[in-house]
């Protein structure tokens, strides 16, 4: 009966160290688990700030070249009408070439 009751006593401390050993292996689960979740969470932080740090490069780059192609518009209306002025010019200049002309010869007759 005393062996019995030796038996029953080395199973309880052999099943109360295992229960110890296990909830250990628990509690480093979870910590780890809590670890992973932390790193997780940072990770996932940093990847929403550089998405929005894109997102905002990109609407810049974007208005920058709306901007540009604004300019592109104007520079352009801009040479178009400068290369009118230009023509109205060459004509005004031929005009005034005839009138000269035509009034040299009229002091040459007079002459």
């Amino acid at each position: 009966e005393w062996e019995v009751m030796k038996t029953k006593k080395r199973e309880a401390t052999s099943r109360e160290e295992e229960i110890r050993r296990q909830e250990a292996f628990k509690k480093q689960l979870e910590e780890l688990n809590s670890r992973l979740q932390k790193e997780t969470d940072k990770s996932a932080a940093l990847f929403a700030e550089q998405e929005q740090e894109q997102e905002r490069s990109s609407a810049l780059l974007s208005d920058r070249i709306t901007n540009l192609e604004h300019s592109l518009e104007a520079a352009t209306s801009a040479q178009g009408d400068l290369t009118r002025e230009v023509k109205r010019l060459e004509l005004e200049a031929v005009k005034f070439e005839a009138l000269y002309t035509e009034a040299e010869a009229d002091r040459a007759g007079e002459a």
